[in-house]
């Protein structure tokens, strides 16, 4: 992926994704001044902050796949051989964009059907709500692509393996 192209997605998912943060703590905040300091609760504040939950969840979840932060468990991958470890990459990318691909088709078949409902306390159209699904897994296609460019260029590298008896790092 050309490198420009690559830092302006960077900017506009961290740019949603600080947006999305600052809107729920100030939605939260609100709600906790109308309810203690003013008496007067308003419902609609939580159920708006819990769709921002939504949205920030899987907005994160595109942040992990950008880093490669999700959890993996290699204990039998650094067993194999360079080139077999390459080919399994291959194919996790290949199964992780295939689920991708039918989470975008699923969730944008049924936008029509949600957009028809509207939230209880907002008013809102569900179809927001749904659309976090389709536009984090299309986030997540574009850095996995980007991922399988990296990989097919550098097939020869063999990835680090630990030695025996070391551990692996635990962040």
């Amino acid at each position: 992926m050309p490198s420009g192209l690559r830092r302006v997605v960077d900017l506009l998912l961290d740019a949603m994704c600080a947006l999305v943060m600052a809107a729920i703590v100030a939605m939260t905040a609100f709600q906790v001044a109308n309810r203690f300091l003013i008496q007067y609760p308003i419902t609609w504040t939580e159920e708006i902050a819990r769709f921002m939950a939504v949205w920030i969840c899987l907005l994160g979840a595109a942040r992990c796949v950008r880093e490669r932060s999700h959890i993996e468990i290699d204990l039998l991958v650094n067993f194999l051989p360079a080139r077999a470890q390459w080919l399994l990459a291959l194919v996790v990318h290949a199964l992780f964009l295939l689920l991708c691909a039918i989470l975008i088709q699923q969730t944008v078949s049924i936008l029509p059907i949600v957009g028809r409902q509207t939230s209880p306390a907002a008013m809102l159209p569900m179809s927001w709500v749904y659309l976090a699904t389709p536009v984090s897994a299309a986030i997540m296609i574009f850095y996995l692509l980007d991922s399988l460019m990296e990989l097919l260029r550098g097939w020869r590298r063999p990835r680090s393996k630990l030695r025996r008896g070391e551990d692996a790092d635990i962040v």
